[in-house]
């Protein structure tokens, strides 16, 4: 396989604020807008032949992607982690640093959208 064989990605918390549609004339209920703040995850992803993650979300998103791209295995080590459960975006933000980083790791050329 071409590639290397560890990726790092660091990305910021962030905030939203908005505003509900209550007539829903745009289409959704709410439309936000995010603000990146000074907290900061960062993880590092290696090949690896299985699926390893001290960090069980980590682990879950890391599964999720693998199957569905059928990858060979990843290892993801949280190096700097972010509050969970306080609205700064924790799981949305390790879910995608996971996906740009398998993405880098294995080649597959996919963007965050």
């Amino acid at each position: 396989m071409k590639g290397t064989n560890k990726v790092s990605v660091t990305a910021p918390a962030h905030l939203h604020t908005g505003n509900f549609d209550m007539t829903g004339d745009l289409g959704r209920l709410y439309g936000t807008v995010g603000f990146a703040i000074d907290k900061t995850l960062i993880i590092e992803v290696s090949r690896a032949d299985e699926i390893q993650s001290e960090d069980e979300d980590a682990y879950l998103f890391t599964k999720r992607f693998v199957d569905a791209f059928n990858l060979g295995g990843a290892e993801v080590i949280v190096k700097k982690s972010i509050p969970k459960f306080v609205g700064v975006g924790y799981h949305t933000t390790l879910a995608l640093s996971i996906g740009t980083a398998l993405s880098r790791l294995y080649n597959l050329n996919l963007t965050t959208e």
